[in-house]
């Protein structure tokens, strides 16, 4: 959108209202428009390194981050961010979405205890409605943000944003994990792909450990010669099939979860006959 149209979307004046539209001047940058003291500023942001910036000082790995920063501090913007301007339609997609169950109510929502722990976060208990639920709690960082900026316009869930240097990488479940995801913090949906047929495998030896009998510091290394594990005792050929094409080292020559889907339907009406 223009200059002009963001100043009429920022109508009438409230200080801390705020948007973000892409530059028309700088296609390609984005400009960060603030209401305050009852005129627009239009601030650009420009991009240098893969990083975001205002004045060239503080540097941001995406744009929630960005936000949340002035959100929180003024810290040379004419005011700090305080209410960001909702896009036309979203209002009514969210009230639907909470009449459909889709969205939670969150005071109804008790969050109990931790009861694991991940790279993006933790795992708590919660009770929601009288219901026991899972309840995943994203840390604040550049990779959960990335995460959840994805999954707010995306059902797949896929993180194709590197994490940072700084996480702690022994929080990874190395077996069920791709190694490109190990190696070099690469989250896509094809490391999820990666890690459904590891849960495939599960399924299909009745819960048993991955990679059984190999030491937890040798899997890595195995798998990265190209080592996958033997079929379940049991476990349909065709359906060994598809784990083993969940575990390609080339992330282009695995499946998408369409394509599985697809597989599986096909193997249970046409070979498994049930």
């Amino acid at each position: 959108i223009t200059r002009e149209q963001a100043e009429r979307l920022l109508y009438p004046p409230e200080t801390g209202l705020f948007l973000v539209r892409e530059s028309t001047n700088y296609p390609g940058d984005y400009t960060l428009c603030v209401s305050c003291d009852g005129k627009v500023e239009h601030y650009r942001i420009m991009y240098h390194a893969s990083k975001l910036s205002i004045d060239e000082e503080v540097y941001f790995e995406n744009l929630m981050q960005l936000v949340e920063h002035y959100t929180s501090d003024a810290d040379g913007l004419c005011t700090r961010l305080i209410k960001p301007k909702v896009m036309e339609g979203t209002v009514a997609a969210q009230d639907e979405f909470y009449r459909s169950g889709w969205a939670l109510n969150m005071k109804e929502l008790k969050l109990l205890q931790t009861i694991g722990k991940g790279e993006f976060g933790d795992v708590m208990l919660g009770d929601y409605r009288g219901n026991k639920v899972a309840v995943k709690c994203i840390k604040n960082d550049a990779t959960a943000q990335a995460f959840l900026a994805e999954a707010s316009v995306m059902t797949d869930f896929g993180l194709t944003k590197e994490a940072s240097s700084t996480q702690d990488t022994g929080k990874l479940p190395v077996k069920w994990t791709a190694p490109e995801a190990l190696r070099e913090k690469k989250f896509s949906t094809k490391s999820d792909v990666w890690s459904f047929g590891i849960l495939l495998w599960e399924i299909y030896s009745f819960g048993r450990v991955p990679y059984p009998r190999i030491p937890l510091k040798d899997v890595v290394p195995r798998v990265e010669k190209g080592y996958k594990m033997d079929a379940p005792d049991g476990c349909p050929p065709a359906v060994y099939e598809v784990m083993k094409n969940c575990w390609h080292l080339d992330t282009a020559m695995r499946p998408s979860f369409l394509q599985l889907r697809e597989q599986l339907e096909h193997i249970k009406t046409h070979e498994l006959h049930l």
